[in-house]
């Protein structure tokens, strides 16, 4: 039987940052090394910085315990036990009654097991999801850290950084450019290891993305995108962008039958 566990706690405000550094390093250590830890997500409460909540799902008994004694437990108490302010860590596990997931809840059946196609699909799907509503819809390039796997790769052209901080790169300049962006989900395909989401964006043009005066034009474009994703996290993507057609828009390039 899954096990589903929330913990609950708060630390002082100097170690903030210091507990959030923690779990950035070993939510996604759990995530690639313990395949029995089905769900591990950490939130940190939006009216209140020093109160962070852990949700977890365990495939069983067994894999919590195994958890719960692992190395990188312990590495991560040592750093977050000394800021705590409040008293201890609040552990309390729960029973299922009901998921828009399926039957068996997000995300995965126990009739499937632990590493059935169907599932690690599902997992990937909900991966990229998860990217796109906080680095595009939430504007927040620093808040995915926890996505992707430490040797991710684009395909960006250079001068772009590699890895990580390309992608953020490219997440700034679009948020400068087009502060209000919201991006739709129009498909979402995942096949083995890989995930293709079709989408379409609509902004407005408040800020410069090639040097062109903004417009305060509302505009709109797609993009596809190709994820392939290991050990649940996003290890490399490509985009192909309807860029002309953005750069029509915002009077970087001229339109059709326009001269230069």
């Amino acid at each position: 039987m899954p096990i589903y566990t929330v913990a609950q706690y708060q630390v002082r405000s100097a170690g903030v940052e210091k507990v959030k550094r923690a779990i950035e390093e070993f939510v996604p250590y759990v995530q690639s090394h313990e395949p029995g830890t089905r769900v591990y997500m950490a939130w940190q409460q939006q009216d209140d910085l020093t109160r962070f909540v852990h949700f977890f799902i365990f495939q069983d008994r067994a894999a919590h315990e195994a958890h719960s004694k692992s190395e990188a437990v312990k590495r991560f108490e040592e750093a977050y036990r000394p800021e705590l302010s409040g008293g201890d860590v609040i552990f309390t596990d729960y029973n299922l009654i009901a998921s828009n997931q399926g039957e068996k809840g997000y995300p995965f059946s126990e009739s499937a097991g632990p590493a059935s196609k169907d599932n690690q699909e599902e997992h990937n799907k909900q991966v990229v999801r998860e990217f796109t509503r906080i680095f595009k819809n939430e504007h927040n390039v620093e808040g995915v850290t926890y996505l992707f796997a430490k040797n991710f790769t684009h395909h960006f052209r250079a001068p772009l950084a590699p890895g990580l901080e390309g992608f953020r790169q490219i997440g700034r300049m679009m948020n400068t450019a087009f502060p209000d962006v919201v991006v739709t989900e129009e498909d979402l395909i995942a096949a083995g290891d890989k995930v293709i989401e079709r989408s379409s964006a609509l902004a407005t043009h408040r800020g410069s993305l090639t040097g062109e005066t903004p417009t305060n034009k509302r505009v709109r474009w797609t993009e596809i995108h190709i994820y392939r994703l290991e050990n649940g996290r996003i290890r490399e993507h490509w985009v192909e962008m309807a860029m002309m057609e953005l750069l029509q828009q915002i009077g970087a390039l001229p339109q059709p039958g326009e001269a230069a």
